[in-house]
């Protein structure tokens, strides 16, 4: 939840690479970066605070992947075809 919301409003994330779900997020929408430990972490912090045009095109692309996959009537949608592949309709 957490995650979307930053990319809502504009913001980049950082995430840890053993989170399989989370990391997935932030290289499939290219909103954020991920880190295996402390000298990674600090190693993407520097970077987001140092491209700032490319810190705020990461926040930029995670609020059109929240958009693409996640608003409420995309959800509504893939419900709906959910269980219209289950009951046959």
């Amino acid at each position: 939840m957490v995650i979307m919301e930053s990319w809502l409003c504009g913001r980049p994330v950082l995430v840890h690479e053993g989170c399989a779900v989370t990391r997935n997020f932030a290289s499939e929408s290219n909103g954020g970066l991920y880190f295996g430990n402390y000298f990674e972490f600090e190693g993407c912090t520097n970077y987001i605070l140092q491209h700032k045009s490319t810190a705020w095109q990461m926040g930029a692309n995670g609020r059109d992947y929240v958009l693409r996959n996640f608003d409420w009537d995309v959800i509504v949608d893939k419900y709906k075809r959910f269980f219209a592949d289950i009951t046959g309709e």
